[in-house]
């Protein structure tokens, strides 16, 4: 069988491309879009089984468009502008072709391929950026998840370009557009000054303008991505969690965590659930922290929340453990 590779994957992308004479010619050819389709999909079909979790349709797709990129490049030498619009239309037809049912690993394709050509040039940004969008309000989860690529893309290679936009659409009316930014803003490998805490202020300033956001989807984003960054920069976000909370003037008790949107009010209750999603690492990995997270959540977030099932747990009743703290 063949290898799953990512380098034997592009060289078997190039060996394809150029057998098929593929972009020779100036247009979308149909016929082309049907076979890098059964292309994708016979490389999907190679993987082993055993496999399957870590290397998908994504991983398919990152590694063929990579290749394909190349040789688009290699035949179009010099012209990265015109290339770019070819990449646009290459994507939006493989895309309609893919959600028309053609083939389901075509769409994830189509996005990473256009994530690609944001390198290209400054000026590519401005040629994707509304087709980014309408994939990142997609009806459709999948390709929702995939379409944080552009916005990665953007964000390695024109910060300056990028957060101006980031801030703006982290105000957006749709939920989708909100979630977009706070994953494309994950503090990454590949972007390595996300999780320096010395270049990362304007990340945060963007992500706080979400962390009452009334979209579970949203907070979850939001609070994911803090959580990875305790892992680089504890204090730091121990520090923006505690301003926060002293912000909205939340008087926490033992058991905050446990108090309903009732309880709290709704701007309130949406904090400390993104707080609860952002502590829960150093939770349950750091317990010199335990004090100032206790500050924070409460000392029943300290006793009952389980950061692998993600939830508290003893729920219980408030008097409950109550009778148990004061028994300590």
């Amino acid at each position: 069988m063949p290898s799953s590779n990512k380098s034997e994957i592009a060289k078997r992308t190039l060996q394809f491309l150029e057998s098929e004479h593929f972009f020779s010619t100036p247009g979308i050819n149909g016929d082309h879009i049907s076979r890098l389709g059964a292309f994708l999909q016979a490389e999907y079909d190679c993987i082993p089984e055993k496999e399957r979790v870590g290397k998908g349709a994504i991983y398919i797709s990152t590694a063929v468009a990579r290749a394909t990129m190349q040789y688009w490049q290699s035949i179009k030498k010099g012209h990265v502008l015109d290339l770019a619009h070819r990449v646009l239309a290459f994507s939006q037809a493989a895309s309609r072709a893919g959600e028309a049912g053609m083939n389901r690993i075509i769409p994830h394709f189509s996005i990473i391929f256009m994530a690609e050509s944001v390198a290209l040039t400054p000026l590519a940004w401005s040629l994707v950026e509304e087709q980014a969008l309408e994939w990142a309000s997609s009806k459709t989860w999948e390709l929702r998840e995939t379409s944080i690529y552009p916005f990665i893309e953007g964000i390695k290679h024109y910060p300056e370009i990028l957060f101006p936009k980031l801030e703006a659409w982290a105000k957006s009316s749709n939920p989708n557009i909100r979630r977009v930014v706070a994953e494309s803003l994950r503090p990454r490998a590949e972007i390595i000054w996300l999780r320096n805490p010395d270049k990362n202020d304007h990340v945060l300033e963007i992500l706080s303008l979400m962390r009452q956001d009334p979209a579970e989807y949203v907070r979850k984003s939001v609070g994911n991505n803090l959580k990875d960054l305790t892992k680089y920069m504890p204090e730091k976000i121990l520090s923006l969690a505690e301003s926060w909370v002293e912000a909205a003037r939340i008087n926490v008790s033992l058991d905050i965590v446990s108090r309903s949107k009732k309880d709290l009010g709704d701007e309130n209750y949406y904090l400390i659930w993104t707080l609860k999603q952002a502590m829960r690492w150093i939770q349950a990995r750091n317990p010199e922290f335990h004090s100032r997270i206790a500050g924070i959540l409460g000392s029943n977030y300290i006793k009952y929340y389980e950061e692998k099932k993600n939830k508290m747990a003893r729920p219980g009743k408030k008097t409950e453990i109550l009778e148990d703290d004061s028994d300590d």
